[in-house]
């Protein structure tokens, strides 16, 4: 997620993108 994702804020950038991008695959690993 964060390699998808190298913008600068990682701790912030994988919270927000991880949904919009990674929607399917944050659900089931979050749960």
């Amino acid at each position: 997620m964060r390699a998808s994702m190298p913008r600068g804020s990682s701790s912030g950038v994988r919270k927000l993108p991880a949904i919009h991008k990674h929607g399917k695959d944050d659900k089931r690993r979050e749960i």
